[in-house]
């Protein structure tokens, strides 16, 4: 099971947002799109999503809190049984007496492949009925300053994304049901053994659950430059980078290429490892010698910490998960990292693009349904909203100019 097309969030009572948040980026089966822009939600379906979407919104409006609500579901669904602080560390509610008492809510609806059994054909079984739409929910309640509890954890689908949802599993309080796609029946120790602050999923598949292992598969297809348990800056996140472009010979060749476009006069970077741990270096023409990371340009550092998620995704028709995207990158260099994903040529299968960004003159190059809006009223909530939402908005628009002058909202209030 490959993770699909993600085409719906849903947040509640989490950081700054308090009131519960819908981003539909469904599109009518009778819009008229541009193909490349969108894909079906999954194979044969009819409703189309976009494969990218860009948070716009003023700093501290909740532009980072969406992107940190898909990585942490990602992160819940395959880590948690391994790594339970992360999910300590971020699962916060509104802070107002009130919503502290109540769980934080997400929810994600996805298409793709209805049987999670691997040993099993259900296409060929099935036809057309092999295909459709899941929806994930998770609510936590947290209990203290250091521990968040697990309050209800539930999987549904629709075969053909039509009629009611139907149960995979659903965990409620001390209760645990499954179904015939997700079995238990041989797993009652396993279950018994399920921690409060760990998912069903991740829990089972450590204990060879295979409908729990196809799915925790497809959630490590979704890549996060988003560290939910360290700071932005954390060193481990960087020797991740090197690892991974070790490990990966043609993603180096590919950021190589690229890099080459981004920095006026850089021809490769270099990663050595030493009896200090990895040294990473940048030959430029002209110059006699190497420059070492931390001289290099921000902006080339930038998109060097960005680009493993980003390659990751284009290769495995995965989710890349971007905060500040366009951080210290030319605004000339945002489009391109978009016609990755668009192409249809260089990548059929549809990956898909989350980013937050500030660079307007992007939306310029983006269809209304492609941009998000996050805007905090007085009272520290925030909420998300879709550009097509907006009334009015034409396609021949120019969004950045009515973007900066706040026909949309979503902008700073200076003065």
């Amino acid at each position: 099971m490959g993770w699909p097309m993600l085409y719906k969030l849903e947040i509640e009572n989490f950081l700054c947002f308090r009131e519960r948040q819908i981003i539909d980026l469904t599109v009518s089966k009778t819009a008229s799109l541009d193909e490349t822009h969108f894909a079906p939600i999954f194979e044969g379906a009819t409703v189309k999503a976009p494969k990218t979407v860009i948070v716009y919104g003023a700093n501290a409006s909740g532009k980072s809190t969406v992107i940190k609500a898909l990585s942490l579901l990602a992160y819940f669904v395959a880590n948690s049984h391994e790594k339970r602080n992360a999910a300590n560390l971020i699962c916060w509610p509104f802070a107002d007496e009130d919503m502290l008492k109540q769980p934080v809510c997400l929810a994600i609806e996805f298409g793709g492949v209805m049987d999670l059994d691997p040993t099993t054909n259900l296409i060929e079984a099935h036809g057309d009925g092999a295909y459709g739409v899941w929806r994930y929910e998770l609510e936590v309640i947290r209990v203290n300053a250091n521990t968040v509890r697990v309050h209800k954890e539930i999987l549904r689908q629709k075969p053909n994304g039509a009629g009611k949802w139907r149960r995979v599993f659903e965990r409620n309080g001390g209760s645990l049901q499954g179904s015939k796609v997700f079995p238990l029946g041989n797993h009652t120790r396993e279950i018994e053994k399920i921690p409060d602050v760990s998912s069903v999923i991740g829990t089972l598949a450590w204990y060879e659950h295979r409908a729990s292992k196809a799915l925790v598969d497809a959630t490590q297809t979704i890549f996060s430059n988003i560290l939910l348990d360290k700071v932005d800056d954390d060193d481990s996140f960087l020797q991740y980078c090197w690892e991974f472009y070790q490990a990966n010979p043609n993603a180096m060749e590919s950021l190589n290429r690229e890099i080459q476009q981004l920095d006026v006069g850089i021809r490769q970077m270099r990663i050595d490892r030493g009896m200090n741990g990895s040294s990473v270096t940048f030959e430029h023409s002209g110059l006699a010698f190497p420059i070492v990371w931390m001289m290099e340009s921000q902006g080339t550092r930038s998109f060097v910490r960005s680009f493993p998620g980003i390659y990751a995704a284009l290769q495995s028709d995965g989710i890349a998960v971007m905060d500040e995207l366009d951080l210290s990158l030319h605004p000339n260099i945002l489009p391109e990292i978009l016609d990755w994903f668009h192409s249809p040529t260089e990548n059929p299968d549809a990956p898909q693009l989350w980013a937050t960004c500030h660079t307007a003159s992007l939306m310029d190059d983006l269809l209304k349904e492609e941009i998000i809006f996050c805007e905090k009223d007085w009272r520290g909530c925030a909420q998300a909203y879709c550009l097509k939402e907006i009334q009015g908005v034409r396609r021949n628009e120019r969004f950045s100019k009515k973007y900066l002058g706040g026909v949309y909202g979503g902008i700073p209030n200076i003065g």
